[in-house]
């Protein structure tokens, strides 16, 4: 029987756990395949020497009833703080950035972030661009900015990130207090505010004059699709007018309002008109409904849009109306009662609401 070689199983052994740590670093960056296999070897040998107690005994000075001690051989690998260290460690070793990782940890950063690592830390072309101690300050307060931006711009060519970095590193030093502020603010969105996705719809004079509300609209169009026409138009908005309101299809909403209207809308009425605007019908609909009766513009968002596009705007009044006086709940709001429709029709057939709305 073939003699079992120590050095062949721990070859294999740690390239398994390679492997493991590579999976893990893969589902948070993507790497440049020639330095990947530059990296794999560094790992490899690393891997090696803490597999074998013997020799690192005396190295790591590690006494014997430590848990680390032979940590590979005997299951520690499962320890969930080391799995973490060795991702960490091939990322910073990739990145070429182990020292900052040093610094991150001595400054007690949360590089875990539920099922995410956020990697995206050790990013030398990003970091590279400010002080160490800015950096880590900023890392430590809007993390969540930085891991956005970078992951937004990983499949770009190198001259091309280097564009959006140099944005990034004007926007972010400018309006750093403004943005920290406003992660702080459970009813405001930004995580997404400087992402590639809405550098490209924003200009840096619409972000260097933008306040709150306005970063928090930035952040809500990170998937939106846009003319030129628009974004030159709500560029103008957020820079001239203070313009706050979000649509969900800005497009549709410019096309029937002037920027003054956009301006003299209510939160409720503006919030309506997004909820039942998918197309110009329903932008018609939603829009008649809200000029008839303002008042009712916050209790029709409780209406299912089943409802609200099955029945005349007139009904929907009528029914609003009849909850409001009878303190309905919210079920009686989810369909229009026959009773409420023979009422709108006998109105209509009188020509009712011609005289109360003028039509």
């Amino acid at each position: 029987m073939k003699n079992v070689n120590k050095n062949e199983f721990i070859d294999i052994y740690t390239l398994k756990i390679l492997n493991e740590i590579k999976e893990s670093v893969k589902r948070n960056i993507i790497l440049d395949k020639d330095r990947e296999k530059e990296i794999d070897k560094k790992m490899l040998s690393l891997l090696k020497n803490l597999s074998n107690k013997n020799s690192n005994k005396k190295q790591l000075g590690i006494k014997k009833n430590n848990n680390y001690n032979s940590i590979f051989m005997f299951g520690d690998y499962n320890n969930e703080e080391l799995k973490l260290t060795l991702v960490l460690y091939y990322t910073a070793l990739y990145y070429d950035s182990v020292d900052l990782l040093k610094d991150l940890i001595k400054e007690n950063v949360k590089f875990k972030d539920d099922n995410y690592i956020n990697l995206q830390y050790l990013d030398k072309a990003i970091y590279s661009k400010f002080d160490r101690k800015e950096y880590i300050n900023m890392i430590k307060q809007c993390g969540i900015i930085f891991k956005n931006f970078t992951e937004s711009i990983e499949r770009l060519s190198k001259e091309e990130k280097e564009q959006y970095i140099e944005r990034f590193e004007n926007i972010i030093r400018s309006k750093f207090d403004l943005i920290k502020e406003t992660l702080k603010d459970r009813n405001l969105f930004v995580k997404y505010a400087l992402t590639k996705e809405n550098l490209d719809k924003f200009t840096d004079e619409t972000y260097m004059h933008a306040t709150k509300k306005q970063l928090s609209l930035i952040d809500r169009c990170r998937y939106a699709n846009f003319s030129e026409q628009t974004k030159q138009r709500l560029n103008n908005l957020l820079q001239t007018h203070n313009y706050e309101r979000y649509f969900c299809n800005f497009d549709l909403i410019f096309s029937v309002y002037t920027d003054e209207q956009l301006m003299e809308l209510t939160p409720d009425i503006a919030r309506a008109i997004d909820e039942y605007s998918m197309d110009k019908k329903g932008l018609d609909k939603i829009i008649d409904f809200v000029q008839k009766r303002p008042d009712l513009s916050r209790i029709v968002l409780i209406i299912p849009k089943e409802t609200f596009f099955e029945n005349d705007n007139y009904s929907l009044i009528e029914h609003c109306d009849y909850c409001i006086k009878n303190s309905c709940s919210l079920k009686e709001l989810q369909y229009v009662s026959n009773s409420i429709k023979r009422k709108t029709k006998l109105k209509k057939t009188l020509g009712i609401y011609k005289k109360v709305y003028n039509k």
